[in-house]
């Protein structure tokens, strides 16, 4: 009996592989487990129905929603049970396998690269080539998940060594493929471009024998997609271009309609980038045209979407809404509403942070919410209650959008999603602070760091970090928040992350620079001055070596502060108008008002009232036609801080007038020289300087969402990324 259920787990995978091939329900895997599962039960035979729940297992969790996902896992913690009470430890491999899956969908890498050493472990001692190569390789991908590179390539070699050795071609250029995705994960594009372009030769010269029509050249076209991915990694857009022209070509002779639609969607992410919107569109509406001829309802939606994405590139925020509205009702039709719950989290972005429009996003979210409860997703809910919780927020319902964040948390946690959680913990250690209660708020900022750390994802963990340096400020705390802030550039030079480490050494440079405000006229500050303006250099020559234009702006706007500081107007003024053109060059009309308040502030500083006046009354034009709102608050707090000196120097020059004795010299005394008027005065007079209320403000303002480029900055909103 040991044979007929072993030969029928292989059956049941051979029929969930097929299916998944396909892209088809696995009905005929579904019925070996149903109908087997009974009479083992009926039969008393344990080995038999946990083997069944094992294979239950791997049908539920390739491909078959969240919910599946979830069941799969609990599947296999009673399957393991049973097989190590019997002994059977090449199937405890097999299942610490599935587990470990699981648990990288759940983004719960620890437990998952646990279970993956210990089903390596098994299969080395059982001596089973082929187990030990499929544990490699699950090993390889849980080492790759917490950004060790260098060991899961260890394992990914080791792995394609069995897999020669065994005669499994096919099989090491899946691996060699993988291997590529790990190393483009890990930030080295150039190693992964180089195996990517090893690994597609294989596959053309392996061809498409044995394998289903439907899915003939499949693994060709997905290496295909990745090197033009990597090749626009690189910036190496004309030969991505030419690259995916000539991948075109082979697809129409090889009449491979899947591999043709993945270049023209490829191709349109590289126009994206180049800002070319509309050749992106074009290139993805021909990559749906093929996806409707295929049928394929859900390739046609996610395709759809990157038409939004193109719309959104544009600056055409209505069209990309009503553009995601319709992506929506495709994604419904096709039956996926996992692909839905997603899109609507698009469309609620959207909405929230493009079109300021928080009645419509809470609207959205509500409905967003109650199909996710329909379908038993919990995970779409709990972003679904985020985002409820974003739009009170933004309506100024702070009580109300703390309470929703709260039940988020508590949602995420049931469905096992660390990375929602920390976007929830950063929302409200956000919140709080604004309410004033900044202990909490350090308290939620402790917690998504701890969080984040389980995820053994650099950058995120660094980005957490400066939150909490922020909060410190906030909390007069320099010490921990410099430490913080140093650590937090350490992580981004580790995970080879130019946004985080400029991000830090701004960090750094506010903090020198906030040094500097509470004694600005004090001699003493100049070391603090010099420091910042090291650092603000430092973050230049980082952005320049990122080669991107929308870092360097970044940079150059914080310069500029730092240089008003350091009493380097002049060169403060030049900064701020090259990010202000870079700005205007990019449509980022939120940075560049910005920009221009600040260049307003320093011109008036200079003495050149008139332009000052000009940058100020255009930022506030801006700010209006954005809806800014927090910027027009402050081009308002600028001119009545402006206001209020113009009174306090009329007051001045009343006293001197009612008081002229004061003036007169007194008899017997010297004549004090005449001073000369200021217009004639040969020297150059000081500087008045900026508002320190408005320095302070800017300096501690977290610039990620007020100055960002979602291509160049990868930024989506404050709150998308964890």
């Amino acid at each position: 009996e040991s044979g007929l259920i072993d030969a029928l787990y292989m059956l049941s995978d051979a029929h969930r592989q097929m299916a998944s091939t396909m892209q088809e329900k696995p009905q005929a895997a579904l019925s070996i487990v149903g109908q087997y599962s009974e009479k083992f039960r009926a039969a008393g035979n344990k080995r038999g129905q946990a083997t069944m729940l094992l294979a239950l297992a791997e049908i539920n969790h390739d491909k078959r929603g969240r919910k599946k996902r979830q069941e799969s896992l609990v599947s296999a913690q009673e399957a393991l049970q049973t097989f190590q009470q019997t002994q059977d430890t090449k199937f405890e491999a097999l299942t610490l396998m599935v587990m470990s899956m699981a648990h990288y969908k759940f983004f719960m890498y620890d437990d998952m690269l646990s279970e993956a050493l210990s089903a390596l472990q098994i299969a080395e001692e059982l001596g089973d080539k082929f187990l030990t190569a499929r544990a490699l390789n699950v090993a390889g991908l849980a080492f790759s998940s917490q950004r060790k590179v260098d060991e899961a390539m260890e394992k990914g070699k080791a792995a394609m060594a069995l897999w020669r050795e065994l005669g499994l071609r096919r099989q090491e250029a899946v691996q060699s493929h993988a291997m590529a995705g790990w190393l483009l994960y890990g930030r080295w594009p150039k190693k992964a471009l180089a195996l990517a372009e090893q690994t597609l030769e294989i596959f053309r010269a392996l061809g498409p024998a044995g394998i289903p029509n439907g899915a003939k050249h499949r693994r060709e076209a997905m290496c295909v997609y990745m090197i033009i991915e990597i090749m626009t990694e690189l910036k190496q857009y004309k030969p991505a271009l030419k690259f995916a022209k000539n991948a075109f070509d082979r697809f129409v002779e090889l009449d491979c309609l899947l591999g043709q639609g993945m270049v023209k969607d490829a191709m349109g992410r590289v126009y994206i980038v180049l800002d070319k919107p509309d050749k992106a569109i074009e290139a993805v509406d021909q990559a749906r045209a093929i996806a409707d001829t295929m049928g394929d309802k859900r390739w046609s939606a996610k395709l759809l979407f990157g038409v939004a994405q193109a719309h959104m590139k544009a600056k055409d925020i209505n069209e990309a809404v009503e553009t995601l509205d319709k992506t929506i009702g495709l994604a419904q039709a096709a039956g996926d509403m996992q692909e839905t719950a997603r899109l609507q989290q698009n469309l609620i972005d959207a909405l929230l942070f493009r079109q300021r429009n928080p009645k419509a996003a809470l609207r959205v979210a509500k409905e967003a919410r109650s199909m996710a409860q329909k379908n038993g997703d919990k995970r779409a809910e709990a972003m679904a209650v985020l985002r409820e919780a974003m739009s009170n927020g933004a309506m100024g319902k702070r009580e109300e959008a703390l309470q929703s964040a709260k039940q988020a948390q508590e949602f995420f946690q049931e469905s096992y999603w660390p990375r929602g959680e920390a976007q929830c913990l950063h929302f409200m250690a956000d919140l709080r602070s604004q309410m004033g209660d900044l202990d909490a708020a350090l308290e939620n900022a402790e917690e998504r760091l701890a969080v984040l750390r389980s995820l053994h994802d650099l950058s995120m963990e660094a980005n957490a970090m400066m939150q909490l340096a922020n909060l410190h400020i906030k909390d007069d705390n320099f010490e921990e928040a410099e430490r913080l802030a140093k650590e937090s550039h350490d992580l981004g030079k580790k995970d080879r992350n130019p946004r985080v480490q400029i991000d830090a050494l701004l960090l750094q440079a506010q903090l020198l620079n906030t040094k500097v405000l509470e004694k600005p006229e004090d001699k003493a500050m100049k070391p603090f001055t010099d420091r910042a303006v090291r650092t603000v250099n430092e973050a230049l020559q980082v952005a320049g070596k990122a080669e991107n234009r929308g870092l360097r702006a970044l940079v150059l706007f914080k310069r500029a502060e730092t240089m008003v500081l350091a009493g380097r107007h002049q060169t403060g003024l030049r900064d701020v108008k090259e990010a202000s053109g870079i700005f205007e060059e990019m449509d980022h009309y939120q940075a560049l008002g910005r920009c221009l308040l600040l260049s307003g502030n320093i011109k008036h500083a200079l003495g050149q009232e008139e332009a000052g006046a000009a940058d100020v009354d255009r930022a506030d034009f801006i700010a209006k036609e954005i809806g800014d709102h927090q910027l027009a608050d402050e081009v308002q707090s600028f001119r009545k801080a402006l206001e209020e000196k113009r009174l306090e120097k009329e007051r001045a020059a009343q006293v001197q007038i009612e008081q002229p004795q004061l003036l007169a010299p007194q008899p017997g005394a010297a004549a004090a020289p005449t001073a000369q008027p200021e217009a004639q005065s040969v020297a150059p007079a000081k500087p008045a300087g900026l508002d320190p209320v408005y320095v302070r403000k800017q300096l501690a303002a977290m610039v990620k969402d007020a100055i960002a480029s979602d291509d160049e900055l990868e930024l989506d909103s404050p709150f998308m990324d964890a």
